[in-house]
């Protein structure tokens, strides 16, 4: 699935976000920008299928915002657990209906155990987990593919500027992107320090 930057696409392994298989994403405190970016990935999908968002709080999603970055609010089935498990059983279970388009898992830290049943689950279903981490929280060892830290920085434009740092994909390396929506064009391009090389695009 592509992200639609060619800097980022061409320098995963898969040539796009790999699906199916299980993604994790790092969010900042106080920023939505781990949400919007899940919102983004979750509009590449298309539409006709039902998203699961499970999450262990409220999780505060604003319908239009996310018809901005291209997700169907109508198309979300929201969840709650009291506990972890809770969550993790409801992803397990949406992936094995085969019913959902993708699951999404919000504020629960899966182990390493919990991680690998989610991703063998994910290729049964041929559909793609996605894990919103808890901010602030250690991150557990996982067989997730990738592992996004994704937060907001200021935009003089007034769209959207979010720093996609990829801090672990499997079979390629760490990199970091600062890029901004456009939700007219539905699309990422380079912000514009980035795009004439006045940051560096590599991780430390």
């Amino acid at each position: 699935m592509p992200i639609g930057v060619p800097a980022i696409d061409g320098h995963l392994p898969w040539g796009g976000l790999a699906l199916p298989g299980l993604h994790e994403i790092v969010g900042m405190p106080a920023d939505g920008a781990a949400v919007g970016f899940i919102a983004v990935l979750l509009g590449r999908l298309g539409r006709g299928r039902a998203v699961l968002w499970s999450s262990i709080r409220r999780p505060g999603l604003y319908g239009y915002g996310l018809a901005d970055l291209g997700t169907d609010p109508a198309g979300l089935l929201l969840a709650r657990g009291r506990r972890p498990e809770d969550v993790l059983w409801q992803l397990e279970e949406g992936l094995r209906s085969g019913a959902m388009a993708a699951v999404v898992g919000d504020g629960v830290a899966p182990d390493l155990t919990a991680s690998r049943r989610l991703q063998l689950a994910a290729e049964a279903a041929r559909s793609p987990a996605f894990i919103l981490l808890p901010a602030g929280t250690a991150v557990p060892q996982s067989v997730a593919l990738t592992r996004w830290r994704v937060m907001s920085r200021p935009s003089p434009q007034g769209r959207p500027v979010w720093c996609l740092d990829l801090q672990r994909c499997r079979g390629g390396t760490p990199a970091r992107w600062c890029v901004e929506w456009n939700d007219e064009a539905v699309a990422f391009s380079l912000a514009a320090d980035v795009a004439d090389g006045s940051l560096a695009t590599a991780a430390e």
